[in-house]
């Protein structure tokens, strides 16, 4: 008895342990192929979520997914999406590619928006983009832009010098843009947008 469960147990480690040494070890160019997932966020209705999708380093991405079908949208390097109440639109911001931010040393290129409609996956893009938000009502997105260049050396005597914002209509793709804004809101009823210079 002693001796056949000595032998089923070097039959055991004889089958088992060249499938063990066969594995394949876990490189750093492994761990620096891993993503992770940022900033998820879901629609108001419940029929949409979206998130970040970013490797340790290099471009990543947000996607876009329909819980209920098949549907899955992405925009190259965006980051932080955010989805109306409706589902109907998303938006991300878009980062420049990783090499282009790291080997530019002292002009550094500006993100951008990129809108996304959920029905048909059109895009819009917008460029030197901060930050970006969408109303209540799912009918405004509020685009806050970088400041223009030519305004950085009045920035040594005023700091109070603002941003330009656009407020875009999303029903009819009409947009105005208002230069020098300090701080700004819409209501949550999304009817009226308030702004300071």
């Amino acid at each position: 008895m002693k001796y056949q469960i000595l032998s089923l147990a070097i039959l055991l480690c004889i089958f088992i342990s060249p499938s063990l040494f066969n594995q394949e070890t876990l490189t750093f160019e492994d761990v620096m192929q891993f993503e992770e997932l940022r900033n998820p966020v879901i629609s108001g209705n419940g029929e949409w979520v979206a998130f970040g999708v970013w490797p340790e380093r290099g471009d990543g991405e947000a996607r876009i997914k329909a819980i209920d079908v098949n549907r899955v949208y992405t925009i190259e390097r965006g980051e932080r999406p955010q989805i109306t109440p409706d589902g109907n639109w998303a938006a991300a911001i878009v980062q420049p590619p990783f090499i282009e931010l790291h080997n530019n040393n002292n002009d550094k290129p500006k993100s951008g928006l990129a809108l996304l409609h959920t029905d048909d996956g059109a895009k819009k893009s917008f460029e030197k983009v901060q930050e970006f938000e969408f109303s209540n009502n799912s009918r405004w997105l509020i685009i806050r832009h970088h400041r223009p260049d030519e305004l950085e050396e009045y920035l040594r005597k005023n700091r109070n010098i603002g941003s330009p914002v656009t407020v875009f209509d999303l029903a009819n793709d009409d947009s105005l843009t208002i230069d020098f804004v300090n701080e700004s809101a819409i209501d949550s009823t999304g009817n009226y947008f308030v702004y300071g210079v």
